[in-house]
């Protein structure tokens, strides 16, 4: 994404001194607030298991990845510390 569609993106957030509407007007605040209120709701689940199906396989990769990649560096120390 190129700085100017990012400048773009972000314009309509920014206040404007001269004249300006005021930000509960925009429905991307909206939206916003929908998705805190799907978040903040009590049902029991984790924040970060919160959208379902996708949120378990990707924490789950997360977590196989860190596992992996900690068993791969452990590995490589025993080789070049502890083995003669």
């Amino acid at each position: 994404m190129s700085l100017r569609r990012v400048l773009i993106a972000t314009k309509p957030l920014s206040r404007n001194i001269h004249c300006s509407r005021p930000l509960n007007n925009d429905p991307r605040l909206k939206e916003l607030k929908k998705w805190q209120e799907f978040f903040q709701r009590e049902d029991g689940v984790p924040v970060y298991l919160k959208r379902g199906m996708s949120d378990r396989l990707l924490f789950g990769f997360i977590v196989i990845g860190t596992a992996a990649s900690l068993g791969n560096s452990l590995k490589f120390l025993y080789e070049e510390v502890i083995k003669p």
